[in-house]
Parts: structure tokens; sequence; C-alpha cells
């Protein structure tokens, strides 16, 4: 096989290159607000614009090239690309540059990248893979199983960074990807219960050690109580005519064992720096001069910005320099505070066309891993969204997760581009509309 050979199997030559125009306006928008919010920063923060600018351009010419990448060149190689995902986080953990206590990226000298944005994409082809080559009748718990395995292993390393914002994202971005292919939703559910359960129990033992919260005892194990009862309807009911004993106790007792277990990840928790975001998310006035400092600024920019903004450069956080660091993950607080109301009803309009379409698109492509990828990308950007607002609004703790196509950031920015250049062929390939 000579190197022509070689070459025709990983890029499509004869590739029309098309855009879909109800996807890429939406995106546009945002890349443009972007550059404009950073443009008009104060002084301190002007070079960002310039080099968000280049990567928007060296995004644009990774969009045009990738678009000739060969998808059934990727289906073949989606283990591979997981592995190499494995390495370069393990190369991260030992031989990574740390920033701000986190040691998230890699250098090779003339560039610098982080590892965990860029493995998204190569998470997303192994776990497509996967569910591709099973029928929908294959599909049961040993299937979820080694799910949450193939994930746990990529998650378990980057939480060593630490990163719980972006770990996050790849737990939540198979539980889609398992809809879609078929999986049961009461199997999904029942595989989650230990979470819920999880939950529950953390959130009365952090009522018991800290001042944050107060759960009263009877109300904490009444709820407890409930939800074991609901679990315990849905397992039976799930295997109710092909009925297993130990398959219902091994479920209900896993939710009891993760329960005997809280109370000493609290204690480890207790040691780290989540616990202070937990904590300032709970109570934020308390804290609002030291841990819950971000949201504090974000609440009052916000708040500030009434219903048309106070103008672009203008505010507390571009003028008084209020957030030393916005432009990322609190870039949305910037938006709402120069733009307003308005602003954001049409962030949030730009999202909810862009998701329609993308949905839409998705749900109409046949091939089975095609599909999947689309699922897996639109999954990672709605949480990335989702979470963002959530976060700024102080719906949810600060866990650093940036806005897609509207934060500043280079290799997350290259990340967003690869998966819609790769998007936006799948659905060019199938849809004519």
């Amino acid at each position: 096989m000579n190197l022509m050979d070689t070459i025709k199997k990983i890029i499509d030559i004869n590739h029309n290159l098309k855009f879909k125009i109800k996807l890429v306006v939406p995106l546009l928008c945002l890349v443009i607000a972007s550059l404009i919010l950073l443009n008009f920063s104060n002084v301190d923060k002007q070079d960002l614009f310039y080099k968000q600018l280049n990567w928007v351009v060296v995004g644009f010419v990774l969009i045009l090239i990738t678009s000739y990448l060969r998808i059934d060149f990727i289906f073949r190689n989606s283990y591979k690309l997981y592995s190499l995902l494995v390495f370069l986080l393990l190369v991260t953990i030992f031989f990574g540059i740390e920033i701000n206590y986190s040691k998230r990226w890699v250098s090779l000298g003339f560039i610098t990248f982080q590892p965990s944005e860029i493995g998204k994409i190569l998470f997303v082809f192994a776990i497509a893979k996967f569910l591709s080559i099973k029928s929908q009748k294959q599909y049961d718990f040993k299937t979820i199983f080694i799910l949450y395995l193939l994930t746990s292993v990529v998650f378990l390393l980057i939480i060593q960074q630490p990163d719980l914002g972006t770990s996050l994202v790849y737990f939540f971005c198979i539980f889609p990807m398992m809809y879609w292919a078929g999986v049961r939703l009461i199997d999904i559910l029942l595989s989650i219960s230990p979470i819920i359960s999880f939950l529950i129990s953390f959130l009365y033992e952090f009522g018991l050690k800290t001042d944050a919260l107060n759960l009263d005892k009877v109300y904490s194990l009444t709820l407890f109580s409930f939800w074991i009862i609901i679990l315990g309807y849905f397992t039976i009911n799930r295997f109710n005519g092909k009925f297993s004993n130990h398959k219902i106790i091994f479920i209900i007792g896993v939710n009891f064992l993760i329960t005997a277990f809280t109370s000493m990840f609290l204690e480890k928790l207790m040691l780290s720096y989540w616990f202070n975001r937990i904590v300032a998310f709970l109570d934020p006035f308390t804290y609002r001069n030291d841990f819950a400092y971000q949201i504090n600024s974000s609440y009052d920019a916000i708040g500030s910005g009434g219903f048309f903004g106070k103008g672009l450069g203008s505010g507390m956080l571009t003028e008084f320099k209020m957030m030393p660091i916005y432009e990322s993950d609190f870039i949305v607080s910037a938006l709402a505070e120069q733009f307003g109301f308005f602003g954001i009803f049409l962030l949030i309009f730009c999202l909810a066309y862009f998701f329609y379409w993308y949905v839409s698109y998705a749900d109409k492509c046949n091939n089975k891993f095609e599909k999947m990828i689309l699922i897996g990308f639109g999954s990672i950007w709605f949480f990335h969204s989702f979470v963002n607002l959530c976060i700024v609004s102080g719906i949810f703790p600060v866990t650093g997760l940036p806005f897609p196509f509207l934060s500043y950031g280079g290799t997350y920015f290259m990340s967003n581009c690869l998966m819609f250049s790769i998007a936006n062929k799948i659905i060019s390939l199938h849809i004519s509309n």
C-alpha cells in the first residue's frame, strides 16, 4: 500500500464541503459576541481580544481541514483514540504544567494544550462505537456497567488534576447517548440510583458537620425511606416476568452501601477546595469576601445590568475590575452587565435555535455511529452552556465550566471547532435541508 492509498483512507479528498447555515449562524453570533466583549474590556484585558481572534482564525482553518476527515477512519480507530486519551491524561498527571494549583496542561514546546478538553472528542468516538456495534436487544446492565467503567477511568484521571467540572462532562454525555441508542430509560434510572441515594445522604451529613445547611434528621430519614420505596417499586417492576431476586437485592444493597461511605467521603472533601465552593454556594453572603467572591460579583454585575445594560466597556467587571478573571467561566456575567436582560435573552434564543435544529438533524441521521457522535457532541455543548448559566446565576456551585464559543480559551475553542466540523460533516452527508 503506497502513501496515497493511506492518505485516502484518512482523508476524503472528494468531499464536497457544505455548511448548515441554521447551525453556523447562532454559533457565529456567539463568537462575535465573545470578541466584542473582550475588545471592550478594560485595557488590562485587551490583549485577550487579539489572542482569541488568532484562535478564531486557527479554528476556522481547523474546521476546513478536519471536514475532510473520513468518518469510517474515526470508527475503525475509536478504541485506539480512547487509549490515546488515557495516555495523555497520565502524561498530564506526571508531566503536566501546574497553573493555579491545577495540573491540566501539557507543553509540547511550541504549543501548550489541555488534553482533557480535546479528550472529550476522543471519548465520544469510543462510546459511540461501543453503542453502535451492539443491537438494541443486546443492551442490558452489563452494557451500562462497561460504559461506566470506561467513563470512570477517565473521570478519576481528570479528578486528579483536579478538574471536577470537566470530569462531570464526561459522565453526563453518556446518558443521552445511551437513551438515543435504545437503552431502556428505567435501566438508566436504576443505574444512577446510587448517585441519588448518595446525594440525599450527603446533604444530611453535610448539614450535621456545617452551619451552611440545616436539615432535620426526621425529614432526611423520611426522604431517604420514600426514595428506597420508589426504588424498590421500579426495581421489582423492571424484573417482573424474568424475576431475579439477586438483582433486586444487589441494586437496593448498593444504594444502602454507598450511603454508609458518605461520612467518610465528606471528611476527605472537607480537606479540599471543593468543600469551600459548596459552602460558598450554600451561604454566599457570609463568605462574600473570600470563597464566594466570584459568585457575589456575578450577582452584582447581572443585577446592575437592568434591561438594556450599562453599555460596552461599562460596569463593575470591566471598569473597576471587580472580578479579576471573568473572561472564561463568568463571561456571561459581563454580557449581562453590558447588554442587560436583552443580551441574555438573545443568548438563550441563539442556544434554543441551535439545539432545536441540531437535535432535529441528529434525529434524521440513520447511521448509528454517526448519530451517537452527534448526540455526544450535543450533550457536551448543552451541559457546558446549561451549567455555566446556572453557575453565574447562583443555581449551581462554581465548577469551572466555560460557555461554548463565548468564553475565552484556546484549547477549549479548538475542541469546539473540531466538534462542530465533524458534526457539520455528518449532518451535511445525511440531511439535504
